[in-house]
């Protein structure tokens, strides 16, 4: 299987990179850490066969499409709060943190912690039970 993203080092940092047309499509910070996030976000990605492109929002319309990664990923959190068409400081104010909090784990600067995806998945069931 071709991949489809790829971890690419730049001059300000990594990035995740579309192989069929050169686009960044994530960005991260310099160095290891910088590196790791880009590589697992890439494989994520290619594993999950997520297309950054507005069609992919009616392929992947749920958590449940990054459920067989059991980490999420800073790549699927930036998807899944784009899906459920809220910022990031909508997404921090339902959470309890702060705005830089969401900016960081999207970025890849700090680890996502464990209880993101069960904290997701509650706000998914509740924009469920809320819209008519």
């Amino acid at each position: 299987m071709t991949a489809h993203y790829i971890a690419q080092r730049g001059t300000v940092g990594w990035a995740v990179v579309s192989t069929g047309n050169g686009e960044v499509v994530e960005q991260y910070g310099r160095g290891s850490v910088g590196a790791a996030n880009a590589r697992a976000s890439a494989d994520a990605l290619n594993r999950e066969h997520i297309d950054l492109t507005p069609a992919m929002f009616k392929k992947h319309d749920s958590l449940s499409s990054v459920r067989t990664n059991p980490a999420l990923t800073p790549a699927a959190l930036k998807i899944w709060r784009r899906k459920q068409h809220i910022t990031q400081g909508e997404l921090a104010r339902s959470l309890g943190v702060h705005i830089s909090t969401v900016h960081r784990w999207e970025g890849g600067e700090v680890p996502i912690p464990v209880w993101l995806r069960l904290a997701l998945e509650g706000l998914e069931r509740r924009q469920e039970l809320t819209q008519p």
